[in-house]
């Protein structure tokens, strides 16, 4: 956020930075207020001006958490954050709904939530690129029977079909790809996992991987040499960033237009794209996140994505 800032002339413009995590607790609150001729949206007790009137709004990250009484049962705390999830991204919305046509949004709330679903995304990447043989279980047996109908891959990987973290006794676990084989699915199919949904793909061989950030109308890519370390071979987010050159590449053409064009399709002006290039430079499609990091590759190659977005909202 403050990258981007750096680059806003905060002498023509007012920046407001709403944490949504503290919309919920302490003493700030949310007010919408809507009628058949009027709809205002305040927020932070009403110290924030009508948010309608903001030039560009940027839905960064968008976190719930609840300041419930410690005796409330658990069901009652359940369904109280799913009621304030459920308002607050409703409200947000509304905002977006009622937004005067010259305000800017990066992204629309609707297009950030249905651009998450990897199955979506893997379905309509379909027409632009690539993409490796994909399966999501909760049955491996089901998928085991279903392999011996095909050709058989011997390597699979198997990753978060959502959210690749959780917290468990106060400290963040990160849910890394990682590799399956044919032999561990047949000896596997009927563990206790199985109840348990999985998000499985081919292994597609590896020459380098790609981060291609589209803001807009362009597209800011980095290769990402993932096979030059042991340590991020399968999973770059394990992070060897001394092991693991970073470099800003141009795309071919065609790929290039083709990330434009699916963030179009999706409804994004900002997206993550990640691919995987592999030994006879075919481009696979992997995943977007519609609000991917982007700062450590502005680091490493000097990427200019901050400014970009920084001249989206203010244009």
């Amino acid at each position: 956020m403050l990258s981007v800032i750096n680059y806003i002339d905060t002498s023509f413009y007012n920046i407001y930075t709403i944490e949504s995590t503290k919309l919920c607790v302490d003493e700030n609150r949310f007010l919408l207020y809507s009628d058949s001729s009027n709809d205002k949206f305040y927020i932070l007790d009403d110290r924030v001006p009508d948010i309608t009137q903001f030039h560009a709004i940027w839905l960064r990250r968008v976190t719930v958490n609840i300041d419930a009484d410690q005796a409330m049962s658990a069901e009652r705390k359940e369904w109280l954050a799913g009621e304030t999830r459920h308002g607050l991204t409703g409200t947000l919305m509304a905002l977006y709904a009622c937004r005067p046509p010259t305000q800017r949004w990066m992204n629309s709330p609707s297009a950030n939530l249905l651009s998450e679903h990897k199955l979506y995304q893997l379905q309509l990447a379909k027409k632009y690129w690539n993409i490796p043989k994909t399966y999501y279980t909760n049955s491996h047996k089901l998928f085991w029977n279903m392999l011996q109908k095909e050709t058989v891959t011997s390597e699979y990987i198997t990753k978060s079909l959502f959210r690749g973290f959780f917290l468990e006794n106060n400290e963040v676990r990160v849910i890394y790809t990682n590799n399956i084989t044919v032999p561990l699915l047949a000896g596997n199919h009927d563990a206790d996992i199985d109840n348990y949904p999985s998000l499985i793909q081919e292994s597609i061989a590896k020459k380098f991987e790609v981060r291609a950030t589209v803001v807009a109308d362009k597209v800011y890519a980095v290769a990402i040499h993932s096979q030059e370390s042991l340590t991020t071979q399968i999973d770059w987010r394990r992070y060897d960033l001394p092991n693991t050159p970073h470099e800003l590449i141009q795309l071919p053409q065609s790929v290039e237009q083709a990330c434009i064009q699916y963030c179009k399709e999706l409804g994004l002006i900002y997206g993550a794209i990640d691919f995987i290039v592999d030994k006879n430079d075919s481009y696979w499609f992997l995943e977007i996140n519609p609000k991917g990091q982007w700062l450590w590759l502005e680091d490493l190659t000097g990427a200019p994505i901050s400014k970009a977005i920084a001249e989206y909202l203010c244009g």
